[in-house]
C-alpha cells in the first residue's frame, strides 16, 4: 500500500495499475510535474482520459465538471475501467477508492496543463487555425496538404474548445510530425487560453465575422479575440480579405504572410468557379480544382498553400531573424511565394478529380519533393533526397 495526503485528505492507495501499453512520456512523476502536486510513484501510465467509456487500462482519469455533469460522480466507474490515477478538485469524492489521486483547484485547468506538458515533450510543430468562419474546412485543407509528405495529427471534427483542444493535443501520437489544431471561441479570453495551452508555431486566421456576438460584443470584439492567436508565434498567416488583421499580426508574430484571392503575398494568378460551383485556381503555373464548392473555399485553400509553402525542412534563410518552428523552418515572406510550388506542390495538395488536362492537372505530372520515408520522433526532418520528378506544365492564365 502507498500512503499520501493532499489538501488535508489522506488516501491509502493500492499499488498502481500497470498499463497494458505504456505511454512513451507519461509517468506519475511527470503528471505531478505538470500539475505541481500529487503522488510521484515510479511507474508508467497509459495516457490521459476524461471519459470512462473510452479509457485504457492505466490511464489517468481527469474528473471534469460541466454545466450538466460532474465526472467526480463516475470515479468508481473509472476505477473499475482501469484508471491508474485520478485528477480531482473534490478530494472527498476519491477517498476510499484506493486510487492514487492528484487534487487540483480546477480540473479543466489541469487538463490544459497536462496537454501542454505532452505538447512540449513531443516537440514538433503545431499549426493553430482560428477565425470566425472556415476553421474546419481550412484545417482539413491543411491536413491534406501536409499529409502528402508528413505524418499529420489534426483536430477531429470541430473539437475546438477548452476541452477539445487539450484532448487533441493529448492524443498526438509520438510518430506525428506536425499537428493541426482548430481553436474556437465564444467568450473573451478563450483564444488566449487555448493559444497558451497549444503553444503554436504557426497561426492561421481564416476570417473575421459576426460570431458569438452575445459574448464578444461586436466585430471589434471578435477581431480582438481572434487576433490573440498571433501572440509570439513564429509565423502568422492572415486573410487578405481582412487587412485590419495584418497590422495586429505584424505586431505580435515574428513573421507574417497574407494569403487570399487578391492583394496578398500568396495569391493565385487566376481563379474562378466551374459549372458546379467548385473553385479552380492557377498557382505558380499549376492549375487545379478543389473538390469543394464556393468562392470562400478558394480563399481557404490559399491559406493552406501559404502554410504548406512556409513550412519545410530546408535550412533557414541566412541572416533571417525568424525563429524556426520545432520541426519546420519558417521562411521569410520574400522567399515563401517562390518556394510554394516546390515545397508542397499544389498539384499534390489538391489532387485532380478529372482527367481533363485543360481544366485539371493530370496527377501523373504532380511534383513530389519529399521521399515517403519518415524519421523517428525527436529527430529532425529528413533532408529531401535527390529524386527524379516530372514538373507540371505551365497553364495559360485565364
Amino acid at each position: 500500500m502507498t500512503a499520501f495526503s493532499t489538501a488535508g485528505t489522506a488516501f491509502s492507495a493500492i499499488p498502481a495499475i500497470a498499463p497494458d501499453h505504456a505511454h512513451p512520456y507519461w509517468t506519475f512523476e511527470r503528471v505531478a510535474d505538470a500539475l505541481g502536486t500529487g503522488p510521484r510513484i515510479p511507474r508508467s501510465l497509459a495516457g490521459v482520459s476524461t471519459d470512462t467509456r473510452a479509457m485504457s487500462r492505466g490511464d489517468v482519469f481527469v474528473a471534469l465538471i460541466g454545466e450538466h455533469f460532474d465526472a467526480h460522480d463516475f470515479l468508481a466507474a473509472a476505477r473499475d475501467a482501469g484508471a491508474a490515477a485520478f485528477v480531482v478538485s473534490d478530494a472527498t469524492k476519491a477517498a476510499g477508492l484506493g486510487v492514487p489521486t492528484y487534487v487540483v483547484p480546477d480540473t479543466l485547468v489541469a487538463l490544459g496543463q497536462l496537454a501542454t506538458a505532452w505538447r512540449r515533450a513531443w516537440g514538433r510543430s503545431v499549426i493553430a487555425v482560428a477565425g470566425s468562419n472556415g476553421k474546419t474546412s481550412t484545417k482539413e485543407l491543411l491536413k491534406a496538404a501536409f499529409g502528402r509528405t508528413l505524418v499529420v495529427h489534426a483536430t477531429k471534427g470541430n473539437l475546438n474548445n477548452l476541452i477539445g483542444v487539450p484532448l487533441t493535443l493529448l492524443s498526438i501520437p509520438s510518430e506525428a510530425e506536425v499537428a493541426i489544431v482548430e481553436v474556437g471561441t465564444n467568450t473573451p479570453g478563450e483564444v488566449a487560453a487555448l493559444r497558451a495551452i497549444t503553444e503554436p508555431d504557426i497561426a492561421v486566421l481564416t476570417s473575421i465575422g459576426e460570431e458569438h456576438l452575445e459574448g464578444l460584443g461586436d466585430l471589434a470584439g471578435v477581431l480582438r479575440e481572434e487576433s490573440e492567436i498571433f501572440h509570439r508565434v513564429t509565423l502568422a498567416i492572415v486573410p487578405s480579405a481582412h487587412p485590419e488583421v495584418l497590422e495586429i499580426a505584424t505586431a505580435r508574430a515574428t513573421a507574417v504572410l497574407s494569403a487570399g484571392l487578391e492583394h496578398a503575398s500568396i495569391a493565385p494568378s487566376a481563379w474562378g468557379l466551374d459549372a458546379e460551383g467548385r473553385p479552380w485556381l492557377d498557382v505558380d503555373g499549376v492549375h487545379f480544382t478543389l473538390p469543394l464548392r464556393g468562392a470562400h473555399q478558394a480563399a481557404n485553400a490559399m491559406l493552406a498553400i501559404a502554410a504548406a509553402g512556409a513550412c519545410t525542412c530546408e535550412s533557414i534563410n541566412p541572416g533571417s531573424t525568424i525563429r524556426p518552428p520545432r520541426s519546420c523552418t519558417a521562411v521569410t515572406p520574400s522567399r515563401a511565394s517562390a518556394r510554394i510550388s516546390r515545397v508542397v506542390p499544389v498539384a499534390t495538395i489538391f489532387p485532380p478529380r478529372t482527367a481533363n488536362a485543360s481544366r485539371t492537372l493530370n496527377s501523373a505530372s504532380a511534383v513530389t519533393i519529399f521521399p515517403p520515408t519518415k524519421t523517428a520522433v525527436g529527430g529532425s526532418c529528413a533532408t529531401p533526397e535527390t529524386t527524379e520528378v516530372s514538373t507540371p506544365k505551365k497553364m495559360k492564365k485565364r
